[in-house]
């Protein structure tokens, strides 16, 4: 408190005047950046205000920051690291106090879950129709809890996507050539993606076999073991066949059906042939033997067939020919 007089000639009178020096209000407050978005259990940058003025004191209302965040009172400094999920932004006020008065400004604070991370390994996986996919496919996973799980085309009959933990199971129940498939896995941080491949082969059937192991033929001659086809056991649709060796002249492989045909037309020593029968599922093999002889002649004659002759004595029957009938090449003579 001040006290004033003034005097004169004819005297003095006095007041009191009480004296009060204040700040300069402070300026404006900014953040930068005013909308913060951040990442659950990861380090934020500090957000720093600007201001002009002294600063005696600063306030945030809500008065409190999500967990694991803080509010600097002397500085107006947010830090810290989330531990919690804000999808929804919230809003603080916070003010910036001195003598002179206040200034307020408002931040958004959004904290979202880290970005999931997810991974197929192995990465190319082929089963075969009919049987359970077991154990089911499943995914590596890291980060942030996954909420939305998509894959990204049609799978094969039987075949299912668990849209809860990104699993693959199921029997598949069709043959599917290999596909590539995109699985996404996404929360409030973001989205991760992965490939995988899925190929759905066929069964191979247990066995095949042929009637007959030892395929002995005659030349020029149709045998009763021929069309010869072949026997399969077990499940699996056979596609194609193969043969390993080319057959004797006027025999024939069907390469639809495996089935021999036909009547030999040149002789043919003794040779072992494999047959295989193929699928998606791979190949199964017999081997067998095919042999083909020479006809015998129906019979051999001489003239004369009574034969007299004298001791020391040249005969005109002689030399004596063979005379063969019927098919057949005589190659050594008695």
């Amino acid at each position: 408190m001040y006290t004033i007089t003034a005097t004169n000639a004819n005297g003095s009178s006095s007041t009191t005047i009480n004296l009060t020096i204040i700040d300069v209000p402070p300026g404006t407050i900014t953040y930068s950046p005013h909308d913060m978005i951040l990442t659950k259990n990861e380090l934020m940058t500090p957000n720093v205000p600007t201001i002009s003025g002294e600063i005696t004191s600063w306030e945030t209302y809500p008065t409190n920051l999500p967990p694991g965040l803080n509010f600097g009172a002397n500085n107006g400094t947010i830090w810290g690291t989330p531990t919690i999920i804000l999808i929804s932004p919230v809003t603080y006020t916070i003010w910036a106090n001195n003598s002179g008065g206040s200034s307020s400004t408002t931040v958004n604070i959004t904290i979202n879950d880290q970005i999931p991370s997810i991974s197929y390994s192995p990465d190319n996986f082929v089963f075969i129709v009919n049987d359970t996919i077991s154990p089911s496919i499943s995914p590596s996973v890291a980060g942030g809890a996954i909420t939305i799980w998509s894959i990204n085309a049609t799978l094969p009959t039987g075949v299912f996507f668990g849209t809860n933990n990104g699993t693959i199971y199921g029997v598949a129940g069709q043959l599917w050539p290999q596909h590539t498939y995109l699985v996404s896995a996404t929360n409030s941080g973001g989205t991760s993606t992965d490939y995988l491949n899925i190929t759905i082969i066929d069964e191979l059937p247990t066995s095949i076999s042929y009637p007959v192991v030892n395929l002995n033929l005659t030349n020029n001659t149709a045998s009763p073991d021929l069309p010869m086809s072949p026997q399969i056991q077990g499940s699996g649709a056979i596609v194609s066949w193969e043969l390993s060796t080319a057959l004797p002249s006027g025999l024939f492989f069907n390469v639809n059906t495996g089935e021999i045909s036909g009547i030999a037309t040149e002789l043919w020593p003794t040779t072992n042939y494999t047959v295989w029968a193929n699928n998606s599922g791979g190949a199964i093999a017999i081997e067998f033997n095919i042999t083909v002889v020479d006809q015998v002649p129906t019979d051999v004659t001489y003239s004369p067939s009574d034969l007299q002759l004298v001791n020391n004595t040249v005969s005109s029957d002689l030399p004596l020919i063979a005379q063969l009938n019927g098919p057949g090449e005589i190659a050594v003579g008695l």
